[in-house]
């Protein structure tokens, strides 16, 4: 699980890189000549118009017109983006908002409009958690420090070395844990289900909650 503070800087660098993306895409710098966007979609017009003339005409134009489109095309999703993740990181900071992302309550679901409208935030999101989760290391609890200053250096470098996979949940009492989206993975003795859940998470659905008896969502930009 990443810290509150990482999210936050996620969502910021994610407006940053997506500024400076669209201003790469229409020219404002870098090897593109400036993207006069006006003209790609009359381009797109003539395209259409020109779709009954000569094969070879139409193959020049269409090759010569298709490129600004797409540049247009990514420009608007990378403008989109920076003002997406950027209102976020503002809505963050201020604690609200959380209904924005759409997510149900009581069923612990994201409509599938959510994925849709704000795929620049889900998209890179659910990216972030994977990566984390799957190839994420960690330190494994360390003993307790030795009064001998360098049997604890020697102990810190064998624990760098021995790293483990960051686990789904964690157990911080018999019968309670702290966990992320992955938590389903876990296996409970004989099938049983969880006696209740409390889901802190407003970008992801709680795939626990068929198989929990009580559910409480109290979702946060987390």
């Amino acid at each position: 699980m990443g810290a509150v503070h990482g999210v936050y800087l996620k969502y910021v660098g994610l407006s940053a890189v997506s500024f400076a993306g669209y201003h790469f895409v229409i020219g404002s710098f870098g090897p593109l000549e400036p993207l006069p966007l006006a003209s790609s979609f009359s381009d797109g017009v003539r395209i259409l118009a020109t779709s009954s003339s000569s094969s070879d005409d139409a193959s020049s134009l269409s090759s010569s017109s298709l490129l600004p489109l797409a540049r247009a095309a990514t420009a608007a999703m990378l403008s989109y983006s920076t003002f997406l993740n950027g209102t976020i990181a503002v809505l963050f900071q201020l604690r609200r908002g959380m209904s924005l992302i759409g997510k149900d309550t009581k069923k612990g679901t994201i409509p599938l409009w959510s994925y849709v409208l704000l795929f620049p935030f889900h998209g890179p999101t659910y990216a972030y958690t994977y990566l984390h989760t799957k190839m994420g290391k960690m330190r494994p609890p360390s003993a307790a420090p030795s009064s001998d200053e360098s049997h604890r250096k020697k102990n810190d470098d064998e624990h760098e070395q021995q790293k483990v996979p960051v686990p789904v949940a964690s157990q911080v009492q018999p019968g309670w844990w702290v966990g992320g989206c992955y938590s389903h993975e876990i296996q409970l003795p004989m099938q049983q289900p969880w006696a209740g859940i409390v889901d802190l998470t407003v970008e992801f659905p709680e795939k626990c909650r068929a198989n929990t008896l009580n559910y409480l969502c109290l979702p946060t930009w987390d």
